[in-house]
């Protein structure tokens, strides 16, 4: 019988980035099914389920486990997601998982552990975007010899700081952030293309939060500097912001021995229209890779890939890449990171476990 000849049964869980990137994104995985969609509100599952013709809306990771589901992907914030991946992996149950995976190193690293007899993945989408995997083509085949540094900027305007909302991804206390948030694609992306980050600095800065917090707690870090050394040698800086009015910007400039790459997106979509060109010394310019623009949520076409590769990998009964190891090694350099800025100088990231 064929692979995918039998349905394979999967339960979202958040009704934000679940509901509109997790759910379609899986339907078009062949052999999914999509079952069930919960959140923490009933009414509002039950409505978004009946607008996406889910036939399962719940309330509770017991409701949802009690459908004998294939695996589970989850869309929710650190602490939330933290208790709903641990309660999918006690009971045996693959996991495919937004980020952060946890609200610090020592709990994502505990997930990660408890995941060793059950295949995982976690979404940091960037890696599956096709300017980013001709970098790290390029930067294994060393054709223009090695990296010698490599500076980043990434400057956007939120939702919910363009709105001016109050939610966890602007509290402290909730782990939001922009080093969260976003950097933790970042830093994911870095060590990937790069290796190993052994030293770390970092200075956040409040200065884009609102004023009005409804009584909540401090504002999260709305700008990011950060200043890395690789076990390579290689030197890398990040200007990463969330709270630019009018900005969408994303680059990296990639600094070989013999040529400079220009990795860049300037559209308003986060995940679409990436291009990659390589500018050698005597001026030629050559486009490597250049990424669609998509008339829908470019979101969508990198979590598929993802998600396509996790399908197939529990199916067989296999690990997959990036998983719950990957979103604890993140965890431990935004932990590095936030103890870097506390501290004012550059720190010793622990080694990846």
């Amino acid at each position: 019988m064929a692979e995918n000849a039998v349905p394979f049964r999967i339960g979202v869980v958040g009704l934000g980035f679940g509901a509109t990137v997790h759910v379609p994104g899986l339907r078009g995985v062949k052999g999914v099914e999509v079952v069930a969609l919960a959140g923490n509100n009933a009414d509002r599952a039950r409505q978004m389920a009946q607008k996406l013709g889910v036939p399962h809306a719940v309330c509770s990771i017991d409701e949802l486990l009690a459908l004998e589901l294939d695996a589970i992907s989850l869309a929710l914030p650190p602490h939330a997601n933290e208790d709903a991946c641990r309660r999918a992996l006690e009971a045996g149950l693959p996991v495919l998982s937004e980020k952060p995976v946890a609200q610090s190193a020592d709990k994502a690293l505990e997930l990660a552990q408890m995941s060793h007899s059950v295949t995982s993945a976690v979404d940091y989408q960037f890696a599956e975007l096709d300017a980013f995997i001709k970098l790290h083509q390029l930067v294994k085949r060393q054709e223009w010899g090695k990296v010698r540094h490599v500076a980043s900027t990434w400057l956007v305007e939120s939702w919910v700081q363009r709105n001016r909302e109050w939610s966890w991804k602007t509290d402290a206390a909730g782990n939001g952030g922009a080093l969260s948030l976003l950097g933790s694609h970042y830093l994911y992306l870095v060590e990937w293309l790069f290796g190993p980050i052994t030293e770390i600095a970092c200075r956040l800065s409040t200065r884009g939060a609102f004023a009005d917090r409804q009584g909540q707690s401090a504002a999260a870090d709305d700008t990011v500097e950060l200043w890395m050394t690789h076990e390579s040698g290689t030197i890398s800086s990040a200007f990463i912001s969330n709270a630019s009015p009018g900005a969408s910007r994303h680059r990296w400039d990639v600094v070989f021995e013999k040529a400079t790459t220009v990795l860049e997106n300037k559209t308003t979509d986060y995940m679409s229209g990436f291009t990659l060109v390589v500018e050698d010394r005597e001026g030629q310019h050559m486009l490597i890779s250049q990424d669609s623009i998509h008339d829908v949520d470019g979101r969508l076409a990198p979590f598929r890939r993802l998600a396509e590769r996790f399908v197939g990998a529990v199916r067989r009964g296999e690990k997959t890449s990036p998983n719950l190891f990957h979103g604890a090694r993140v965890q431990t350099l935004v932990d590095s990171a936030r103890a870097a800025h506390a501290a004012r100088h550059f720190i010793t990231v622990p080694k990846v476990p």
